[in-house]
């Protein structure tokens, strides 16, 4: 929650819920499915993730596969070890 949040702030709610449900490859069917979304809202989302090189797609017969790519992994990697660094201990 706290990296969601951290990515939430640096590309906007939905881009941020969409790369962090990249955690596994998925179709947009499947990723509307987890987010709750519909398919063409994910889909623009996607398609601006793509351009900013943060996800790569690649086609698998009738289905596109979209998966975090190097960089969009290392975004959500840093803001998760920015956000254990700065949680607050208990």
């Amino acid at each position: 929650p706290d990296a969601v949040g951290g990515l939430a702030r640096t590309l906007g709610p939905a881009r941020a819920r969409t790369l962090a449900a990249l955690r596994t490859p998925a179709t947009t069917t499947e990723l509307a499915s987890r987010l709750e979304r519909s398919p063409g809202a994910v889909s623009e989302v996607l398609q601006a993730l793509h351009s900013a090189g943060l996800v790569a797609r690649e086609r698998r017969g009738l289905h596109v596969m979209y998966r975090r790519s190097d960089r969009g992994d290392a975004l959500v990697e840093a803001l998760d070890e920015r956000a254990i660094r700065t949680r607050p201990k208990r």
